[in-house]
């Protein structure tokens, strides 16, 4: 299913290789960071347990690869665990990892035993950016995690007192000690330490050389006196540092505080007390896990704590005559907000039953591959193409009625035509650059082709001018390529053309405006949003138009800006959907070359405020994703611009 989507699993060659004394097994492609290295012979999955069994350093894909871009190359839990069977269940296991989650990969704490081991991470996300929990029960990946399988019966116990720099301490003692492979672990009390927490581990790679630096990819922690525990591994060896740390630097540690539960990856530490446990190595395992395009949309633990989280805002007032400014506004970090309403936007692929993913997806197709590279923006695609609810007909295809409820209740698909819904579905192609869709047809292997011209005609043959279609009807037949000064006959024997479809949402939305009667603050109504995306289209395929039309457009943008409450919002602050629409209206006017000035930057802003952790937004009365999605597309349509305010 889905195979021309997703991009095939290429085998490689699993080899057996010698190292300077260590017996080290590579799996899928092999441990490339090692130079020299002696091919044997292929290797089986790890064997069953025995008594000759070796303490084992096991690494999934290696730091190298992780900070040249392989995200895609994962493991699972489940994996680890079956990996980890070959071993005593009471051998001690602790390690170092992180996770493929765009925007919030975080640092992997693994403690415990071959038989129970914990999955701790530190959360980017959380309100401290460090807070500590357990992905034992999840469905996450990981691109990276090196593990310390250690026989308790040849372990060694150090003590360290008033140590000003623990690495270095560690470092000359395992040295001192002939130790060139070991699992570590450190317990008790110390002073400064200084943490980061990767939140952002690009597709395009990234340089450390100059150490974890960098507020666009760390979070950054600084703890006086606590208790603390803290894992890592440690390589002697040059060739194997950059398979679990970087170069030059042997010991890789992360850590985190029980009484608190906040962690991360451990830049530097003065020990007071401190016993260190040490598990020399005499075996490395690496395995580069299974390609996998599906990234966050495979991660439902990830969805089940964004909706857990979406409502609570971060300490961020939601009415008028408050001053509302966020930590992330503060800091200027839109991008960062950008990100994570994207992996909330596209979270599970049951969202795409709405065509609002689809259409996010191809007007913001060059930014998402920006931030989450072309490999994830295909396989987004895929979902949006899989799942879009669509009808067979008697003379085609038609786009079927979207059952919209109440997040986080997803989307799902009707059985009956929809004029508003096919007109979402021909802009989500003409977005997308697309005049068919190929997809596996439902209950059957065999595929299925959508052609655009479908959809286009079903749609002039059932124009409805109901309460809130007419406006997205006339804007998807512009770009669905109907000519302007053709005519046509629909199913019930009215004559219509591209002019009077518009002079009949015109007529429709004066209509609306004079029934909504707009006070400042207002929301402003679905059925008042659609117009001026029309009118805009308009003038961009028949420029001649706007000598007629512009003044509509004035019309319906004076009629937004009196509804925008002098604090800058519509609603109340952090609205989305009114917001969403409008925003993104007066930048595609822009780029469509109309004389139009955005009113205010400030709703887009009020938008990010009040954004949760987990990239919702506060969309209240419309709590559907049309109303995340449109958030998202006004993000990304002005984040050049607040971006720019900033100085960026």
């Amino acid at each position: 299913m889905r195979s021309k989507t997703f991009f095939s699993l290429v085998a490689a060659l699993v080899a057996v290789v010698t190292l300077v004394g260590f017996q080290v097994t590579t799996g899928a492609q092999g441990l490339a960071a090692i130079p020299e290295a002696d091919v044997a012979e292929q290797s089986a999955p790890l064997p069953a347990q025995s008594p000759t069994v070796e303490t084992t350093l096991l690494v999934y894909n290696t730091v190298d690869r992780l900070l040249a871009g392989d995200l895609l190359n994962t493991v699972t839990v489940d994996d680890v665990q079956v990996d980890l069977a070959a071993y005593p269940s009471h051998w001690a296991v602790v390690g170092v990892g992180t996770t493929d989650w765009a925007g919030r990969n975080g640092e992997m704490l693994p403690s415990g035993t071959a038989g129970d081991l914990r999955f701790w991470w530190a959360d980017p996300d959380s309100p401290s950016h460090a807070n500590v929990v357990d992905l034992s029960e999840s469905l996450a990946h990981f691109p990276f995690m090196a593990l310390a399988v250690g026989d308790p019966a040849r372990s060694i116990s150090w003590w360290l007192q008033d140590e000003e720099d623990v690495h270095r301490w560690l470092e000359q003692n395992l040295q001192a000690s002939d130790i060139d492979l070991a699992g570590v672990q450190l317990e008790g009390q110390f002073g400064q330490v200084e943490t980061s927490v990767a939140y952002y581990l690009p597709l395009t790679g990234l340089d450390l050389s100059s150490g974890y630096v960098g507020d666009d990819h760390f979070r950054f922690g600084d703890y006086v006196t606590a208790t603390w525990t803290m894992n890592g591994v440690y390589a002697a060896d040059p060739a194997l540092q950059p398979v679990v740390s970087t170069a030059g630097h042997p010991l890789h540690l992360h850590g985190y505080q029980p009484d608190r539960m906040l962690g991360g990856h451990i830049k530097s530490a003065r020990a007071i007390s401190v016993t260190a446990t040490i598990w020399p190595l005499t075996n490395v395992v690496t395995r580069t896990g299974q390609l996998s395009t599906r990234r966050l949309l495979d991660d439902l633990w990830v969805t089940v704590v964004d909706y857990a989280m979406r409502d609570s805002p971060v300490n961020v007032p939601t009415r008028a005559g408050v001053s509302v400014k966020s930590s992330a506004a503060a800091r200027g970090d839109y991008r960062i907000a950008f990100r994570r309403a994207a992996r909330a936007t596209f979270a599970d692929p049951a969202q795409f039953h709405d065509p609002h993913g689809l259409m996010a997806l191809g007007l913001l197709r060059d930014q998402l591959a920006v931030e989450f590279g072309q490999t994830q923006v295909h396989a987004w695609l895929g979902y949006a193409f899989a799942e879009a609810c669509v009808v067979e007909m008697e003379d085609g295809w038609a786009g079927a009625y979207v059952l919209q409820p109440d997040l986080p209740l997803l989307p799902s698909c009707g059985f009956q035509p929809h004029s508003h819904f096919t007109s979402e579905l021909i802009l989500a192609m003409s977005y997308n650059d697309l005049h068919q869709i190929t997809r596996p047809g439902w209950g059957t292997d065999a595929e299925v082709t959508i052609p655009r011209a479908d959809l286009v005609r079903w749609l002039q043959n059932n124009i409805a001018i109901d309460e809130w279609s007419p406006g997205m009807e006339t804007q998807a037949l512009i770009v669905g390529g109907v000519p302007l000064t053709e005519t046509w006959q629909a199913a019930d024997g009215e004559t219509w053309s591209l002019r009077s479809t518009l002079e009949a949402a015109i007529e429709r939305w004066r209509e609306h405006r004079e029934t909504a009667d707009l006070q400042p603050g207002d929301i402003v109504p679905e059925n008042m949003l659609h117009l001026a995306p029309a009118l805009i289209d308009l003038f961009h395929h028949y420029p001649e138009t706007v000598e007629t039309y512009g003044p509509v457009l004035d019309e319906v943008l004076a009629t937004y800006e009196s509804a925008l409450h002098p604090d800058g919002y519509w609603g109340f602050p952090g609205e989305s959907f009114s917001t969403g629409h409008i925003m993104e209206q007066y930048v595609a006017a822009q780029a469509a070359g109309v004389n139009v000035a955005l009113p205010s930057l400030h709703p887009v802003e009020l938008m990010v405020a009040q954004q949760t952790l987990g990239g919702w937004f506060d969309i209240h009365n419309s709590n559907a994703i049309g109303a995340q999605s449109h958030g998202l597309r006004a993000l990304g349509a002005t984040l050049p611009l607040l971006e720019g305010q900033l100085g960026q």
